[in-house]
């Protein structure tokens, strides 16, 4: 495990860089032969990682906030999924122009995706940023989503493996009858007035990382997020009242792992926990070495096992952090 660590700290390496508009190049991170990551700081809240693949004409835009289900309070659960419905509603005009969407809040992140062809990369920084700023919150949109929120916590309540997944996430966060998507009772609650406040002022005060990879070019998308969110600030005051990250118990999480390669077959439990805090210095280069690891048609893992550098290589967040700020 060290070894892994060691690869990854040489991998995902912190440059110093001078300053290029209002956003900054703070570190770059070599993915592959052909394959880049270049990690900018586009306001203090935002980070942007960019990676050039022009192996097809496509390209994927993540955003991610640095708040999931653990991160509220207990019985209060609930409200950010809710969110991550109402600021992915745009159905219509991403299906129009060719593309995809996705949405999932995780244990201690909320994330969106994008799949465009290559010339709607305006687009998709325009959808993204319509959704940081202007997400429609009223008693329609509301009303409407509740229905929809509570049809699909009915059908999780009949999966078990949905209320295992709910204890098992009760048990390491240290929370009662933990409800990712929250309690009957707590959807049912739930008001555009409340929501709007939730949204306003804890949501759009999280740290973000938007991860953009494919036949891109790093210069436009940097002129479309500078001109986005280059000049935003956020007020101290606001940015102090932030919850700390909250951390499961280490004890407590694990996760059987098989790894397969043409000379290596190895099955074995490592302790882990999930996604750290976005402000970690390497998420963004991680992130993407694990994007980029877990493609199928990516052979960087199955070379490192083969060359014997190491047995088991996985370059997940949830593996080979002591705590949450160092390698």
């Amino acid at each position: 495990m060290i070894k892994t660590c060691a690869i990854i700290s040489f991998l995902v390496c912190v440059l110093p860089t001078g300053t290029c508009h209002s956003y900054q190049l703070i570190g770059t991170a070599a993915l592959s032969e052909e394959l880049v990551a270049q990690h900018y700081t586009i306001n203090p809240n935002l980070d942007a990682v960019i990676v050039e693949d022009r192996t097809i004409p496509t390209f994927e835009y993540h955003t991610y906030y640095s708040a999931g289900w653990a991160d509220e309070a207990e019985g209060e659960q609930g409200r950010i999924h809710f969110l991550e419905h109402l600021m992915s509603s745009q159905d219509q005009i991403v299906s129009k122009n060719g593309g995809e969407k996705n949405a999932s809040t995780s244990y201690h992140f909320t994330r969106f995706i994008l799949r465009f062809p290559k010339d709607k990369l305006d687009l998709a920084v325009d959808i993204d940023a319509e959704r940081y700023y202007n997400t429609v919150i009223n008693e329609e949109v509301v009303e409407r989503e509740k229905k929809i929120i509570l049809t699909e916590r009915s059908r999780r309540q009949t999966n078990f493996s949905n209320r295992s997944a709910n204890y098992f996430f009760g048990l390491i966060s240290g929370k009662k009858n933990f409800d990712d998507i929250g309690t009957e009772d707590f959807i049912k609650k739930i008001g555009p007035v409340g929501l709007k406040d939730y949204y306003e002022n804890f949501m759009r005060l999280q740290k973000r990382l938007v991860v953009v990879i494919g036949d891109v070019d790093v210069d436009h998308v940097l002129t479309k997020l500078n001109k986005a969110y280059g000049n935003e600030q956020i007020p101290g005051e606001l940015s102090s009242k932030l919850p700390a990250p909250q951390y499961p118990n280490r004890k407590v999480l694990g996760k059987r792992l098989k790894h397969t390669s043409k000379n290596l077959s190895l099955t074995r439990f490592r302790k882990g926990w999930y996604t750290p805090y976005l402000g970690h210095l390497d998420y963004a280069g991680l992130l993407i070495l694990d994007r980029l690891l877990d493609k199928p048609s990516n052979s960087l893992k199955s070379s490192l096992i083969d060359s014997g550098l190491v047995k088991s290589f996985s370059v997940s967040l949830r593996s080979c952090f002591k705590n949450p700020n160092s390698l």
